[in-house]
C-alpha cells in the first residue's frame, strides 16, 4: 500500500475507467477503474480506484485514461483488496461534502455486493495535506 501511495502521489501512474455495468451503478459504484501497470499482492489484480466528489452528472467515459492528481484516501478492506479513491486530471472536486458522501455510497455498495464484506470492517482512511 505504502509503494503504490508514493508513485500515485508522484503523478507517475495512469488510470484506465472500467464499466463494472448496471449492477455496480445501481450499488452508488460509479467512476471506478484500475492503475495500469501495479499490481495489488492482495488479489493478484491492478489496484482498484475510484474518483469520488466530481458531481452526481459526471460519469467519466469508460476506457478514458488519466493520471492521478492526488490521492484523496484508502478504502481499507479486509484481506488487503484496498481501494484508492483519487482525483484524476482534468477532474475537479465539487467539494469535501460530494467526496465525503460518495465514499460513503462507494463503501455501502462494496459491501453489498460483496456478501462476506462486513460494513463494520471496511473503512476509510482520509490522506490530507497539512
Amino acid at each position: 500500500l505504502e509503494a503504490i501511495l508514493n508513485i500515485a502521489e508522484g503523478g507517475l501512474c495512469q488510470v484506465v475507467v472500467e464499466d463494472r455495468g448496471g449492477e455496480w451503478e445501481e450499488a452508488g459504484m460509479r467512476n471506478y477503474g484500475e492503475i495500469v501497470g501495479f499490481r495489488n499482492r492482495a488479489d493478484g489484480d491492478r489496484w482498484d480506484v475510484f474518483m469520488p466528489g466530481v458531481g452526481a452528472d459526471v460519469a467519466i467515459p469508460p476506457g478514458h485514461r488519466a493520471r492521478i492528481s492526488r490521492v484523496l484516501g484508502v478504502v481499507m478492506v479486509k484481506g488487503g483488496n484496498h481501494k484508492l479513491a483519487v482525483e484524476l486530471q482534468g477532474y475537479r472536486l465539487q467539494g469535501r461534502r460530494f467526496v465525503r458522501d460518495d465514499v460513503k455510497r462507494f463503501m455501502d455498495g462494496y459491501v453489498e455486493l460483496h456478501p462476506g464484506a462486513y460494513r463494520k470492517r471496511v473503512k476509510y482512511l482520509t490522506l490530507e495535506r497539512l
